[in-house]
């Protein structure tokens, strides 16, 4: 299990590690179910012609597709299994509920919440360090922006303004580069934006 805050860049962090380690895995699945109710009918359409192409995805029964789900994974070992946004108890138990009959592979939560049982092993995800958040900006933003003597400085301002998040942090950095505008113009923006928001 993945965990940190939202925004922190826990599902960023699951899709990079998919693909860096694709070469490893025979098939990778991916699931985010937008909320409890549907993890099961989201794991059951992993048997769906454009996913795992079982012949149980024309079954009429769920129960079957499910089934038919796990029979190919316990089958067919070395996937990675990604389920993404479990968070809150609801999701949680439900995944939680979905995985012992699971073997052969690796799964992967991502989720806000940080307790979950013994049987799983948590990882938190923290913010990016200060100097290291204001570095991504620079670097993301580099050639793509507006330069002024106080860069390192607005950077490292702004990145204390979006908490050190992954998220904000790329989002921020991509309307800069998109904008061509300078940090200090940025910076003035969002913080005038946050003012008007808690007024």
């Amino acid at each position: 299990v993945l965990h940190g805050v939202g925004g922190v860049g826990k599902t960023r962090l699951a899709v990079e590690y998919a693909g860096q380690h694709a070469h490893d895995y025979r098939a990778i699945l991916f699931i985010s179910p937008s909320e409890p109710s549907v993890l099961a009918s989201h794991f059951t359409a992993l048997c769906a012609p454009d996913v795992l192409d079982l012949p149980e995805w024309h079954a009429s029964e769920p129960a079957q597709q499910r089934a038919a789900v796990q029979r190919w994974l316990n089958a067919h070992p070395g996937w990675l299994l990604i389920i993404d946004e479990l968070d809150d108890d609801a999701a949680a138990q439900a995944a939680e509920a979905l995985l012992p009959p699971l073997t052969g592979g690796h799964i992967l939560l991502t989720s806000r919440l940080a307790h979950w049982s013994g049987e799983l092993t948590a990882r938190a995800l923290p913010t990016l360090p200060p100097a290291a958040a204001r570095d991504f900006l620079l670097q993301r933003t580099r050639n793509r922006r507006r330069t002024r003597a106080d860069d390192t400085a607005k950077a490292a301002e702004l990145a204390e303004e979006l908490g050190h998040l992954a998220l904000a942090l790329e989002q921020a950095a991509a309307y800069i580069a998109t904008t061509r505008q300078t940090l200090a113009d940025y910076l003035a923006d969002w913080r005038q934006n946050d003012h008007d928001r808690r007024a």
